[in-house]
């Protein structure tokens, strides 16, 4: 089995209380963890985001963020542009196998990101080993 798209996380470090920014997103993302990160960078948050489309594709989820970012408030937005680093991270998980996997970024999303001053970054993970063992 090739490589496996688990999903996209948005990571947002600041110098600054991202708590507005946090307030204004809601539930329209999961938050799933917020606090200190760095003396730095002491404040951070880390989405995740749903969507409507199944199987769950990179840029479907990417272009998912980018509409919530180019929707926010000016004062929230003003919060987003002055955070120093933002980052999707495209998680895969990865197996022993040789077969190739193939995602698409197209270029007018990257330019989205880009406008947005969004990074992008992969994280690859081992396979669940309880998923290569299963009990008997």
């Amino acid at each position: 089995m090739p490589a496996h798209f688990l999903n996209a996380d948005l990571d947002v470090f600041s110098d600054r209380d991202l708590k507005p920014l946090i307030d204004e997103i809601g539930e329209r993302a999961f938050l799933l963890h917020s606090g200190p990160y760095t003396d730095d960078l002491p404040f951070m948050a880390r989405y995740e985001i749903d969507s409507d489309c199944e199987p769950k594709k990179p840029e479907t989820l990417i272009l998912a963020f980018c509409d919530l970012i180019e929707s926010l408030s000016p004062s929230s937005r003003s919060l987003w542009d002055s955070s120093r680093e933002r980052v999707i991270d495209l998680g895969y998980e990865v197996s022993s196998s040789r077969d190739r996997t193939a995602d698409r970024i197209t270029a007018d999303t990257l330019r989205r990101m880009s406008a947005l001053q969004i990074h992008l970054a992969w994280t690859f993970y081992p396979p669940d080993q309880d998923s290569q063992n299963p009990t008997v």
